[in-house]
């Protein structure tokens, strides 16, 4: 939601906002289902691979085609835009993953 906020809010750019927000809670919980499992369910489980690529794929198409954009009411965003959407979608739930983890051996 920080995604919405600065483009939304700070930039004035409501439609960006909610083009960012969504694409960075797609990818976000994409990498949770992944992530909240143990790496040999993971390893184990390739139809749930599959389908968390094929959604990444899907995000992927929706934003950068015309028709599937207009579809969702997004707006056209940058290479460089969707990268940073991606990076930072990863990098907070690698951070989330971790402090599940943490808690799990501590507790």
């Amino acid at each position: 939601l920080a995604f919405y906020y600065y483009f939304g809010v700070v930039k004035e750019n409501i439609s960006l906002g909610l083009t960012m927000a969504f694409g960075a809670l797609v990818v976000s919980q994409s990498m949770l289902i992944l992530l909240t499992r143990e790496w040999e369910q993971v390893k184990s489980n390739r139809l749930l691979v599959l389908i968390s690529g094929l959604t990444l794929l899907s995000l992927t198409l929706i934003i950068f085609i015309p028709f599937l954009r207009e579809l969702f009411h997004l707006v056209s965003i940058s290479v460089g835009l969707y990268g940073l959407m991606l990076l930072v979608s990863f990098a907070v739930m690698a951070v989330v993953s971790l402090v599940v983890m943490r808690r799990k051996n501590v507790v």
